[in-house]
């Protein structure tokens, strides 16, 4: 799966913008895959927020 960066986050303390590509109707993605994808940042999301003091 690609990986794409938005030149956003360089101004956040904790990136919490992320992307994957859903293709030309992301209306077909399944439920499953669909959270899966969505979820699928959160452990590192997680660690780099503690890391940062954002959360305890």
């Amino acid at each position: 799966m690609p990986q794409c960066d938005l030149a956003v986050t360089r101004h956040r303390i904790v990136d919490n913008a992320g992307y994957f590509p859903a293709g030309r109707d992301p209306r077909t993605v399944g439920d499953d895959l669909l959270y899966d994808r969505l979820l699928q940042e959160f452990p590192s999301w997680l660690s780099s927020a503690r890391t940062a003091q954002v959360l305890q």
